[in-house]
């Protein structure tokens, strides 16, 4: 039997397995807190349970527990009964920041049920279901919109490497898959006279859509044979 290097028989621990097998909780918590707001609530002032509580119109001591819960995932922190967050839930997790991401969790979640049933399809070789962007375009929405905080840096990295909209203009740029589009509605806020062609046609009405939630520009993808063009 070996065991892990450096380590004795002994000294090895199952902690490491009760947190995997523990996880399904903490998403739980994570995803109920974000649901009440209770990172905004904490930021906006609300310290206590009761406090919190009361904002979000939920049970005390249910808040007191899931905030606790929190404690434990390094999230937030307590003194003397008073509630405040750490550095990664303040950047990421308060609502009206441009680095908020908590509506990630909406996409991330969409994936339980399938999960869920992974024994099954270790037999079958068939996924549960298949998320459709044409048929999920709320979820889709979201996941656009959580994205953006990790997304869209590098986009603009990538135009500032490429010098577009300063040296490079009127690219024409070949969206295969669609995707977030992070990368084009960038390119094209840089280089407003730039093209774009999305791969799929019948995403179309759905990305505009979602372009005029997240970029507040709409129009930006129009059918036909020649590159698509954008328009403000």
């Amino acid at each position: 039997m070996t065991t892990q290097p450096g380590k004795t028989q002994e000294e090895l621990s199952p902690r490491p397995l009760m947190r995997i097998l523990g996880d399904f909780a903490n998403s739980q918590i994570l995803d109920a807190a974000l649901e009440y707001d209770f990172f905004t609530l904490i930021h906006k002032g609300s310290q206590t349970a009761n406090e919190v509580a009361r904002e979000a119109e939920t049970d005390p001591r249910a808040t007191r527990i899931v905030l606790d819960g929190l404690i434990a995932l390094a999230l937030i922190e307590k003194k003397d009964g008073r509630y405040s967050l750490l550095p990664v839930s303040e950047t990421f997790l308060v609502k009206g920041k441009p680095s908020y991401m908590g509506d990630f969790r909406h996409v991330a979640l969409a994936l339980w049920d399938g999960m869920a049933h992974l024994k099954q399809s270790l037999k079958t070789g068939q996924p549960l279901s298949r998320m459709d962007t044409g048929g999920e375009l709320q979820v889709w929405e979201k996941l656009v919109i959580g994205i953006i905080p990790i997304a869209e840096p590098v986009a603009k990295a990538l135009c500032d490497v490429l010098r577009i909209g300063v040296t490079r203009k009127g690219l024409r740029v070949l969206d295969i898959a669609g995707g977030s589009s992070i990368f084009g509605m960038t390119i094209l806020a840089r280089d407003p006279s730039a093209r774009r062609r999305l791969g799929r046609a019948h995403e179309i009405r759905e990305r505009n859509d979602i372009h005029t939630v997240v970029f507040g520009i709409g129009h930006l993808v129009v059918p036909g044979p020649v590159a698509h063009e954008a328009t403000s």
